[in-house]
């Protein structure tokens, strides 16, 4: 098998969603490394990673935007990826959206296998195609350490009596994408239990915290019987996965008034007790969410 048949072998199981193929199309030391890849990828983690694609993107096809050109080893393939995000991903939950992304495979052949691929494209705009923000930011400056943050109300209004706290240290931004899914997948669990009032996920570097406000802290105890939140403790406690967690419940000590802004004289209102208008008249705008 000529080194073009060995690549239109691998790209056609890419485009069959056959992990299994593709990992076979590799020769055992073989090894597969893109610009959403920490490191080169080996045997079953290729699998592993193509099936979170294939997850991601049912429909995803790749197309040769050129003929491949190289040598009798070195073959270089100019691609278009297609598919549209109906399942969920390392980028998160699905978005619905279609992409249309180039790229570029430098592919090896040795002994009728691949010997490596390395893979070539523009995550920026994979993720802006995905109608998803991109943020530019340093991973630490000084003492400062930077990351990004979710937030999920659930439209109760209630002051919270208590808060749930848990944070984790990850070995790896592969274990924090882990990590990220399994809040994904707990969320819709929150949005259903007693007391629920609002969820904050936040991950600064490798460690990954939740805040979630409850209106007291019995009810923090509906996450112990939740499916999708005994998986992720399960993962937990499995050998090798993350480095430490801690989990925490506080209730406030003192909770000051909610202050809102009149939009017809600028006075701050006192909304603890949603008086009924301001001083000028004006009805005030909706009370926003205790948090």
């Amino acid at each position: 098998m000529n080194a073009m048949d060995v690549v239109g072998r691998y790209f056609e199981a890419w485009n069959r969603h056959d992990a299994a193929l593709l990992v076979a199309t590799f020769a055992p030391d073989g090894t597969y490394h893109d610009s959403a890849t920490e490191r080169p990828l080996r045997g079953p983690a290729i699998g592993a990673y193509a099936d979170t694609l294939f997850t991601g993107f049912p429909d995803l096809r790749f197309e040769l935007a050129a003929p491949a050109v190289g040598d009798a080893n070195v073959i270089t393939a100019q691609w278009l990826m297609r598919g549209t995000n109906a399942g969920p991903s390392r980028a998160g939950l699905p978005t619905g959206r279609t992409i249309t992304l180039p790229g570029v495979d430098v592919i090896t052949v040795r002994d009728g296998h691949v010997a490596t691929v390395d893979g070539y494209f523009d995550r920026q705009a994979f993720v802006e195609q995905l109608g998803l923000q991109v943020i530019v930011q340093p991973y630490q400056h000084g003492p400062v350490t930077f990351g990004s943050s979710v937030h999920m109300a659930s439209g109760n209004p209630a002051r919270p009596g208590a808060f749930s706290l848990t944070w984790i240290d990850v070995h790896s931004d592969a274990e924090a994408d882990q990590v990220d899914a399994d809040s994904h997948a707990i969320m819709p669990e929150l949005a259903r239990m007693e007391g629920f009032v609002a969820f904050l996920a936040t991950r600064i570097g490798r460690r990954l915290c939740t805040i979630t406000a409850w209106e007291g802290p019995d009810q923090t105890r509906q996450l112990l019987r939740a499916p999708a939140h005994r998986v992720a403790m399960n993962r937990l406690f499995q050998d090798g996965f993350a480095v430490a967690a801690q989990t925490s419940v506080y209730v406030p000590h003192r909770a000051d008034h909610l202050w809102t802004r009149c939009e017809s004289c600028g006075a701050m209102l006192d909304r603890t007790a949603d008086s009924s208008a301001c001083r000028c008249g004006r009805a005030p705008a909706a009370r926003p969410p205790m948090w």
